[in-house]
Parts: structure tokens; C-alpha cells; sequence
């Protein structure tokens, strides 16, 4: 956990966090992860942080978080423009692939990822990557940054679950700043209504 990430946040400032692959890949896939990965990524949502993903891992995630079958490049042109609204894309330069040279510790992907944050002066990168973990000071895993993020900044959102199709299906909406709703990822939506509320549940609209 970035040693100072608490103290900033206590002090309102404005933090910007860097989602890794895998940690958006938990949400688009309901993976183990997914509901602390998606607590996160509704802060970036709402606004409460900055969002960012990396340019040199981003079609990876369209393509993996896309379901696969007919009409799979709609999907994830669908994805790509989604994850464009919630997050701003750090660009793959060759300062970005000059700089990722220099962390040998980190495979070259994560080298790419740590560098073009590091440029940016991300605050935090989410991810749960062990490797990078033990060697990057500004990596936690999404586990450790949503209970943080939620005692900070949780009451500035609110979600609420709605079914989406008879056969139920079920997607969850963050409040919008205007006083509307907007959908949030995965746009799939959720298999169950205990599913989507996991992921609703800290800033869950009560009834």
C-alpha cells in the first residue's frame, strides 16, 4: 500500500489510481476478485478518483473481457468505449517503453504498466499481481484500496441493483452527480441479485 495514500486521502486531495489488466479483467469476468475490483472501479465511476488504464494493455482487456461467439468485435468495441468513459488511457510512448527498460525486477508488461504511471504520477496501481506487489511501492491489490477509498470517500456515491430481464439478470447503477443513474461495469450485468448486491452492498441504496 502506498505509504501516504491514508494520510491524502484524509486530507481530500485528489488521488489518481492506475487499474491493472488483471484487476479489470476480474470484473468483466466475475472472477474470485471481482467484487472488491468492482468497488473500486465505481469510485473511478463516480468521479471520487481518477481512473486510469494503461494504453500498452488495453486491447488486451477488450478482448478477454468481451464474451466470446458472434458479434465478439462489437462487444468489445462496446468495452473499449466504456472503459474510455470511466478511465483515461495513459499512452504507450517510447519515453513509456525507454523508461520500462529500467525495471528489471518486473516482467516487461508490468514494466510498461509501472513506467507509464510513474510518468503520469499515478498515486496508486491496482493490481493483484504478486510480483509487482512485492516490488513496486505504489501497487496494492483491490482488497486493500476499496475499505480505504469506501471510509473516505464512500458517502459520495450511492448505488442501487436493477434487474435488467425477466429472466434475471441484474446490473448495477451509481448515482450520477446531476441526480440521474448510470450503469456500471460489467455491462453484461450480473447472473443473480446476491451477485450484484455484493457489489453494491457499501454503498448500497436502502429502501
Amino acid at each position: 500500500m502506498p505509504p501516504d495514500l491514508e494520510t491524502r486521502l484524509r486530507r481530500g486531495e485528489a488521488l489518481g489510481v492506475l487499474f491493472d489488466a488483471n484487476v479489470l479483467l476480474d470484473v468483466f469476468l466475475q472472477r474470485e476478485n471481482a467484487v472488491p475490483a468492482a468497488r473500486a472501479l465505481t469510485f473511478a465511476e463516480a468521479g471520487a478518483v481518477t481512473g486510469h488504464v494503461c494504453a500498452s494493455t488495453f486491447g488486451v482487456i477488450c478482448h478477454h473481457g468481451a464474451e466470446p461467439g458472434t458479434g465478439r468485435g462489437r462487444r468489445e468495441r462496446l468495452l473499449a468505449a466504456e472503459l474510455m468513459r470511466l478511465l483515461r488511457v495513459l499512452p504507450l510512448t517510447e519515453e513509456v517503453l525507454d523508461a520500462a527498460l529500467g525495471y528489471e525486477r518486473l516482467s516487461f508488461e508490468d514494466s510498461q504498466v509501472a513506467a507509464a504511471g510513474d510518468l503520469a504520477g499515478i498515486d496508486a496501481i491496482l493490481t493483484n499481481d504478486g510480483g509487482f506487489l512485492r516490488v513496486h511501492d505504489l501497487a496494492c491489490t483491490p482488497r486493500d484500496l476499496a475499505p480505504l477509498l469506501e471510509a473516505h470517500l464512500g458517502e459520495r456515491t450511492v448505488c442501487r441493483v436493477v434487474r435488467v430481464t425477466p429472466e434475471g439478470a441484474f446490473r448495477v447503477e451509481i448515482s450520477d452527480p446531476a441526480g440521474g443513474w448510470r450503469q456500471t461495469l460489467p455491462l453484461a450485468g450480473f447472473p443473480s441479485q446476491e451477485a450484484a448486491e455484493r457489489v453494491a452492498g457499501i454503498r448500497k441504496e436502502e429502501d
